[in-house]
């Protein structure tokens, strides 16, 4: 993966990948047009319908997090969510906060992180689990700052329609063929949109700096 040190360069990557995706799933639904009464074309389509949604997602967070590694920012300059994302690369065990001894370290940590330089592992920080539900997905909404009303609206395709149909086809279950081709043409749309959504509000947090906190009045 290219440096990612700039918003243009931000910009790029994130337009580069969302172009083949969303040609990708026009030309699927296409496809299905056409065909109609093909099941194993909408059983494809809803299938790579789905990888579309979760490459997609996967790749514009970790360009996000890339983007911020290269900024030289200082933790105690950043909000909140941030934060808490660099402190779980600092603790390389598991700490009970019950424990009197892992509260001092814990508080160690996080004095100390407050004057490093934001920095997190992209591939150890989002993590989808290979199954983008609405909560996977909400997560890592949380995890970047960027705010959920945008996309909870469509949670309920997402699971009811988009997951439900894509783990189906992809553990040999069997379903109404009528059915299949419902879901192909509730998602196909609905999932650009969404595609299209996380691509703006993390272009419009990177030029508005919404990572960084609110600085007051004193």
């Amino acid at each position: 993966m290219a440096k990612i040190n700039s918003l243009a360069h931000l910009q790029d990557a994130l337009d580069r990948d969302f172009a083949w995706r969303k040609k990708e799933i026009s030309d699927l639904k296409i496809q299905c047009e056409i065909a109609p009464q093909n099941i194993i074309m909408h059983k494809s389509a809803i299938l790579l319908i789905y990888a579309h949604w979760e490459g997609f997602i996967k790749n514009a967070a970790k360009n996000y997090l890339e983007f911020l590694n290269n900024q030289k920012l200082l933790c105690k300059d950043m909000q909140e969510n941030f934060l808490i994302l660099h402190l779980g690369g600092v603790f390389r065990e598991e700490l009970n906060y019950k424990n009197f001894s892992h509260r001092g370290k814990i508080l160690t940590e996080f004095n100390n992180s407050l004057t490093c330089k934001f920095k997190v592992c992209t591939d150890k920080t989002i993590n989808t689990n290979s199954n983008l539900k609405s909560e996977n997905f909400k997560l890592i909404l949380e995890q970047l700052g960027i705010p959920k009303h945008r996309f909870e609206l469509k949670f309920q395709i997402i699971d009811e329609k988009l997951l439900q149909y894509r783990n189906a086809i992809a553990h040999g279950e069997t379903r109404p063929n009528s059915d299949i081709c419902s879901v192909v043409s509730d998602i196909k749309d609905v999932i650009v949109e969404l595609l299209n959504e996380f691509h703006s509000q993390i272009l419009t947090a990177a030029e508005e700096k919404r990572y960084l906190k609110i600085k007051t009045e004193e």
